[in-house]
């Protein structure tokens, strides 16, 4: 059996990794962004942002006027952030544009089955979401707290929940550094 290898990051830190500057400019080329909803003073990507003391779980992400909205949330609480952006995009009728950078081996997980079709109540382990979900090929290599690159390569998958009226649910292949999507379920 293969050893486990611990995560050298500093505990106080594991939730504060940075989105990589090549990917959030990919999205924002996109989408425009008005709002970080999780950020740090040191890491934020938009004037408008969330902090944890600003506890983006608790605002309205849709005051004044925005309708653009990035989200990369510490991973310890994905689930909840996730939610929230679902809460959010549901309380502006549809409105608002939410995307949410998430930890992807989680899609056999019964909270993300849960959150993003709660109507398949885990019958299978991969499902046909009622959001936009793209699968991210390379795996994104997050920069560490203080903005430097770590010394090892990513350890997981990661994915875009993109909730959007303009997106159709699916899940789907991006191969982000050639800003290429492939239909990955029908």
């Amino acid at each position: 059996m293969p050893a486990i290898v611990d995560s050298q990051t500093p505990h106080n830190q594991k939730d504060e990794w940075r989105t990589p500057s090549e990917l959030y400019k990919m999205l924002n080329y996109e989408f425009c962004f008005e709002l970080d909803a999780a950020a740090t003073y040191d890491n934020t990507l938009c004037e408008r942002h969330y902090t944890m003391e600003d506890d983006a779980l608790i605002q309205n992400w849709g005051e004044n006027g925005v309708k653009r909205v990035f989200c990369n949330p510490p991973f310890s609480r994905m689930k909840e952030f996730l939610e929230k952006a679902i809460q959010e995009y549901e309380d502006h009728a549809h409105e608002i544009e939410i995307v949410v950078l998430i930890r992807a081996d989680g899609y056999e997980t019964k909270w993300f089955q849960q959150v993003l079709d709660p109507r398949k109540r885990f019958t299978r382990p991969i499902l046909t979401p009622r959001y936009h979900i793209r699968q991210l090929i390379p795996r994104v290599s997050f920069n560490l707290p203080s903005g430097s690159k770590p010394s090892a390569g990513p350890t997981f998958p990661s994915a875009v929940v993109v909730l959007s009226k303009h997106y159709p649910p699916g899940m789907y292949w991006w191969h982000w550094k050639d800003e290429a999507v492939e239909k990955q379920i029908k």
